[in-house]
């Protein structure tokens, strides 16, 4: 899958994933002939948008640039790109009152049970502080953002 890079930190245009400068090769012809039919056939800010200086295509206007120029459409970008992957499962557990020895891990609940936190530094965690965590092993978590600020404050 191939998405265009359209802002000087590296990431896309919501809704936008496709530079025009970049699909010339792709559709086998000039800059100025795609800009000719993308002027001629689609719609500023529904198919197109002009984007710090570059023009970025929705999948929508993609199709229908590929379409007419008489490509097939299960040749083209949008039909190839891969679907979206689900992000992570997050957890939300409650810090449990029993203090470890190590000080990069808090033991949290979860369902009744017991487990582990992985945590940059516990001294500002609270006993049943809600905290987001995702899954690493057996009864091991890592916690998910910044470790809290204050004494029981993020």
């Amino acid at each position: 899958m191939e998405t265009s890079k359209n802002t000087q930190n590296g990431k896309t245009t919501p809704g936008f994933p496709w530079l025009e400068s970049e699909q010339t090769e792709k559709f086998g012809c000039t800059h100025k002939a795609l800009h000719i039919a993308r002027v001629g056939m689609l719609l500023e800010g529904k198919d197109f948008i002009r984007h710090k200086r570059r023009v970025c295509l929705s999948d929508a206007g993609m199709r229908k640039l590929w379409l007419s120029f008489g490509l097939p459409e299960q040749d083209s970008p949008v039909a190839q790109k891969e679907p979206a992957r689900p992000g992570p499962v997050l957890f939300t557990l409650l810090v449990h009152p029993r203090k470890t020895l190590n000080p990069h891990v808090i033991q949290a609940i979860l369902d009744n049970k017991l487990c582990r936190v992985r945590v940059k530094t516990k001294t500002n965690f609270r006993p049943y502080m809600k905290v987001t965590c995702r899954h690493v092993g057996a009864d091991l978590y890592e916690l998910v953002g910044n470790c809290p600020r204050f004494p029981g404050k993020y």
